[in-house]
C-alpha cells in the first residue's frame, strides 16, 4: 500500500483508489494491496519489483511496458531494477548511466526531482543522447516519475514505454504517481530490511517508520512502547506511554459486532497461554469518539530467566478504508446497478451455498482475510494460527462438527417481461430504465425477507425461494407477481401496460444443481410464453422430453450439412388460367440416421434460434438455383423457382449471396422469387427496405408469403418493391362456400393488382376452389390439387406427364 494511500486511512480521508473508475479502483487496490502482501513475505526486491511492473502494464492498458530504476548508493548511477516487458538489450545499455538534465526521461526525473513526459522520444531534446538505445526497438514514448523515501530522497524512478508517440491523460498521469508512491514503498522497505541486520538502533529506527502500528503492553494493561504509527492510527500522541490502553480506546468489538468481553480480550488471552494470536480483527471505539477496524498479531514477550510473559506485543494495521473498499467492490460485485438488486453472480453464489451441505464447527471459525459483513453469524473469538514467536502457537480448538443438510425444498421462479421492448423502442432507454427500477420496486414487495430476489438480465428476474409448506405458496407467489405486474406504471407523465411470463422449478425433482435449476426454470419461461404469455408454467417431465428432443435436434442439425442429410423437395406452382406448370417452391427435408425424417415445422425454429439457417439457407439457394436451370433446360423453358427466407438471413450479406447463386449457377435472376413474411417487412424498415431494392434492381422477385395473417398493412406494400401476394391456405380452404372467406380473398386479389402485383393462391385442394381463384383473376395456385412436395426425380416425371397431358 503506498504512504499516500496509507495516510489517508490513518486520518479517514478517502483513498486516492476513489478518483478512479470502479473497475480501476478495484485494480489499484488490489496492486497496493499486493504490494504490501510481499513485503510481509520479505519477498526479494527483484521478484517484487518485477510483479509491479506486471501489474502497472495491466493497469495502464496495453501497449505499455513499464521499468523501475533504482539509484545506487553514491545517488547519480542507475540500476535497472525491474523491466520484465523491456528488451534486455535495451535494459543492459541503460543499467550504469549516470542521471542528468537531459538524461532521458528517468534519468531526468530522478535528477529534477519531477514527471517528465515525453511523448515522442525521436524529436524529444531530453533524449538527444540516448534515442539511438530506444527507437532500433521501437520505443517511442516514455513517462517518468521518481519515488523517494519518507525523508524525501530520490530512490529511483517508475518509467513506462510505448511504443506509439503517446501522452497520458488526467487520470493515468494519478496511476503514475500511485504506482510510484508503490514502487517507493516497496524500495524503501526493502532498504530498511537490509539494515535491520546491521544493529540495534536499525531495528528501532524500522518500528519508528513501518507502517504497522506497534504497541507492547504490560500484564496490567500499560502502554510500554507505541510507535508513530500506532500513535497515528489510536490518534494519541506520546504521553499514551505509561498510561493504560483504555485511556484511548474505550471498547473493543468482535467482527461480529459482540463485546469483547474481559477475559476473551486477545492480550488476556495470550498472557494466560503464552502462545501467540495471528490475524484477529476487531473493531476499536477510540475515546475521541472515532471507530477503527484493526487487524493483529499479538506474541507474547518472555524475559530471560522467566517462565510467564509479562508483556505482549501487539503489531495492528488500520483496515477501516480497506473494509470500506470491499464493502463497495461487493456491492459492486453482488448488486445490480440499475436497480440495486442481487445480479446474477450473487444469485448463483447463493443457491450454490444453500443446495450444498456443510460442516458446522461448533468451536472458534477459521481466520480469514476475506470481507465478512457486519451482520455475520455470531461466533467466539478470533481465530488462532501458527506465528513466529517465543512459544508456539495455541492451536484453535475445534468443537463436534455435523453436517448442515442442504435445503430440502428450493423453489426458482424465472420472470420475464412481457412487452417491455415495445416501451423501451418507443419511449427510448431512460424510461426503460425507469420501468425496470419500478418492477425491482414491486418485485421487492411480493417476496419474503428470507427470499432472493435479483436481475439477471435485461427484461429477466429471478426468485429463490425455500421453506414452504407446498406448491399452493408457489402458485400464489408466482400470480402476486403477475397481479403486481398487469397494474399500470406510472413513468415520465405517461402510463404503461407490462405483463409477465414465469417458469418455476423444484429441488430436487427438477435440478440438484443451480445451473440445472436456472436452466429448467427459463425453459418453462419459454413455455408460459408460448401458451399465450403473461402465466406461469411449472418445469415438467413432458418438457424436459420436449427439451432432450430439441437438443438431440440442434445437435445433430449442426452436422447435418456436412452429412449430407439435408435435401429438396418441390411444389409445383400452376398458372391459373392454363393448369400448366409456372414454377416450383423449394422446401427443405430432413432425414437423420437415428431421428428420422424431421418434419421443418420442428427443426427450422431450431435452425433459426441457433442461427445455422443461414448456412443452411445459402444451401437452400445454390441448390434450388442450379436445379432450376437445369430444368428450364430440359423441362420447362419459363420455369420460376420460389425459395423461402428466414428473418435471420436479412442482412447486408444476403446481396452478395443471392449474387453468387445466381452466377454460379448461371439462372436468369428474373427466375427466382424469394418469399418472405409480413413480419420482416415490418420488423426494420431502415435495413429491409434497402436489400429488398438492391435484390429488385438485380432482377430478382419478391413474394410476401402467408399474406393476411400478420399484419396486412396496405403502407408497406406501397412502400416495397414487391412483386407478388401469397393468399394463405387458411382463407382458400373456405372457398367458395365461406362468405368471409370469399370476400377477403376477393379484396386481396383486387388490392394486389391495383398495386402491380400478381397473387399466388396457397393450399388449393380441390377443383372448386380452383374455380373460383381462376374467376377471380388469380394468377397462379398451388397446392396438393397439383402436386405435393416431390424430390427433384418424381417432380420432373410428373411435370412431364402433366405437360403431355396439357
Amino acid at each position: 500500500m503506498s504512504r499516500q494511500v496509507t495516510a489517508d486511512i490513518a486520518t479517514d480521508k478517502p483513498s486516492e483508489c476513489t478518483r478512479y473508475a470502479p473497475d480501476l479502483a478495484a485494480g489499484v487496490l488490489a496492486s497496493e494491496q499486493t504490494v504490501l502482501r510481499l513485503l510481509t513475505r520479505s519477498t526479494p526486491l527483484p521478484e517484487l519489483l518485477a510483479e509491479v511492473c506486471r501489474r502497472a502494464e495491466t493497469l495502464l492498458g496495453v501497449g505499455a511496458s513499464c521499468s523501475i530504476l533504482v539509484l545506487d548508493s553514491d545517488g547519480v548511477t542507475v540500476r535497472v531494477g525491474a523491466a520484465p516487458s523491456l528488451p534486455a538489450q535495451f535494459s543492459a545499455s541503460i543499467d550504469g548511466a549516470v542521471i542528468g538534465p537531459a538524461t532521458g526521461s528517468c534519468g531526468t526525473a530522478m535528477f529534477e526531482r519531477r514527471l517528465v513526459i515525453v511523448d515522442d522520444i525521436e524529436h524529444d531534446p531530453l533524449w538527444a543522447n540516448f534515442r539511438h538505445l530506444a527507437l532500433p526497438f521501437g520505443l517511442r514514448a516514455c513517462w517518468s516519475i521518481p519515488f523517494e523515501d519518507d525523508a524525501g530522497h530520490v530512490l529511483g524512478a517508475f518509467g513506462v514505454y510505448y511504443r506509439d508517440v503517446r501522452r497520458p491523460n488526467e487520470s493515468e498521469q494519478e496511476l503514475l504517481s500511485e504506482i510510484g508512491h508503490s514502487v517507493g514503498l516497496a524500495v524503501h522497505q526493502d532498504a530498511i530490511r537490509k539494515r535491520l541486520a546491521q544493529s540495534e538502533e536499525h531495528h528501532r529506527l524500522v518500528v519508528d517508520h513501518l507502517n504497522e502500528g506497534i504497541v507492547v503492553q504490560s500484564r496490567e494493561g500499560i502502554v510500554l512502547a507505541c510507535n508513530p504509527s500506532a500513535r497515528r492510527m489510536l490518534r494519541t500522541t506520546d504521553d499514551v506511554i505509561g498510561q493504560g490502553i483504555y485511556t484511548v480506546m474505550r471498547a473493543a468489538f468482535w467482527e461480529d459486532g459482540s463485546h469483547v468481553e474481559p477475559g476473551e480480550r486477545p492480550t488476556e488471552r495470550v498472557l494466560r497461554s503464552g502462545k501467540p494470536l495471528v490475524g484477529v480483527t476487531l473493531r476499536l471505539e477510540l475515546t475521541c469518539g472515532e471507530t477503527i477496524w484493526v487487524t493483529e498479531n499479538l506474541v507474547p514477550i518472555v524475559k530471560p530467566g522467566e517462565t510467564e510473559p509479562g508483556a505482549v506485543l501487539i503489531s495492528f494495521n488500520d483496515i477501516s478504508a480497506v473494509r470500506a473498499a470491499r464493502a463497495q467492490l461487493q456491492q459492486l460485485a453482488t448488486r445490480d446497478a440499475l436497480t440495486g438488486l442481487y445480479n446474477r453472480a450473487y444469485l448463483a453464489d447463493k443457491m450454490s451455498e444453500r443446495l450444498t451441505p456443510r460442516e458446522i464447527g461448533l468451536g472458534p471459525s477459521t481466520a480469514s482475510d476475506d470481507y465478512v459483513p457486519e451482520q455475520a453469524v455470531p461466533g467466539p473469538a478470533a481465530p488462532e494460527r501458527a506465528a513466529p514467536g517465543p512459544a508456539a502457537p495455541e492451536p484453535a480448538v475445534p468443537g463436534p462438527a455435523m453436517p448442515d443438510q442442504a435445503a430440502s425444498k428450493l423453489a426458482v421462479l424465472f420472470v420475464d417481461l412481457d412487452g417491455f421492448k415495445k416501451v423501451n423502442d418507443i419511449a427510448g432507454h431512460e424510461a426503460g430504465d425507469a420501468l425496470l427500477r419500478s418492477v425491482a420496486e414491486r418485485l421487492s414487495a411480493c417476496v419474503r425477507s428470507e427470499d432472493t430476489l435479483a436481475r439477471v438480465g435485461g427484461d429477466e428476474f429471478v426468485i429463490v425461494t425455500g421453506d414452504y409448506a407446498d406448491a399452493s405458496f408457489l402458485t400464489s407467489l408466482a400470480q402476486r407477481v403477475l397481479d403486481t405486474i398487469a397494474q399500470p406504471f406510472a413513468v415520465g407523465g405517461n402510463e404503461y401496460y407490462l405483463g409477465a411470463s414465469i417458469g418455476i422449478s423444484l429441488f430436487p425433482d427438477d435440478g440438484c444443481d443451480a445451473p440445472t435449476l436456472m436452466r429448467n426454470a427459463d425453459s418453462a419461461m419459454y413455455d408460459a410464453k408460448q401458451r399465450g404469455r403473461n402465466n406461469f408454467q411449472f418445469f415438467t417431465a413432458e418438457l424436459s422430453q420436449r427439451l432432450q428432443r430439441r437438443f438431440a435436434i440442434e445437435q445433430s442439425l449442426r452436422r447435418a450439412l456436412l452429412a449430407d442429410e439435408l435435401s429438396l423437395a418441390y411444389q409445383p406452382i400452376v398458372e391459373g388460367a392454363t393448369g400448366r406448370i409456372v414454377g416450383a417452391e423449394a422446401l427443405l427435408r430432413w432425414h437423420n440416421g437415428e431421428l428420422g425424417n424431421v418434419s421443418p415445422a420442428e427443426f427450422i425454429p431450431v435452425a433459426e434460434d441457433t442461427g445455422l439457417i443461414v448456412d443452411i439457407g445459402r444451401w437452400v439457394l445454390e441448390n434450388a438455383c442450379r436445379q432450376a436451370v437445369e430444368w428450364r433446360g430440359t423441362l420447362i423453358p419459363h420455369l420460376m423457382i420460389a425459395v423461402n427466407l428466414s428473418p435471420r438471413q436479412i442482412s447486408g450479406e444476403l446481396i452478395d449471396h443471392v449474387g453468387s447463386s445466381l452466377e454460379r449457377a448461371g439462372l436468369d435472376p428474373s427466375a427466382l422469387e424469394l418469399e418472405i413474411t409480413e413480419g420482416v417487412l415490418m420488423s426494420d424498415t431502415d435495413t429491409v427496405m434497402p436489400l429488398l431494392s438492391a435484390l429488385a434492381r438485380m432482377g430478382v422477385r419478391i413474394s410476401v408469403d402467408d399474406f393476411g395473417t400478420g399484419y396486412s398493412s396496405l403502407s408497406y406494400l406501397k412502400r416495397f418493391p414487391l412483386h407478388s401476394l401469397k393468399v394463405d391456405r387458411s382463407f382458400v380452404a373456405g372457398l367458395p362456400a365461406h362468405r368471409d372467406a370469399v370476400a377477403i380473398t376477393h379484396a386481396v386479389v383486387a388490392m394486389a393488382h391495383s398495386l402491380g402485383m400478381n397473387v399466388t393462391a396457397e393450399g388449393v385442394e380441390t377443383y372448386e376452389q380452383a374455380a373460383f381463384l381462376r374467376s377471380i383473376g388469380c394468377e397462379r395456385q398451388q397446392g396438393y390439387l397439383f402436386g405435393r412436395p416431390a424430390a427433384a426425380g418424381e417432380f420432373a416425371r410428373e411435370a412431364q406427364r402433366l405437360r403431355v397431358e396439357i
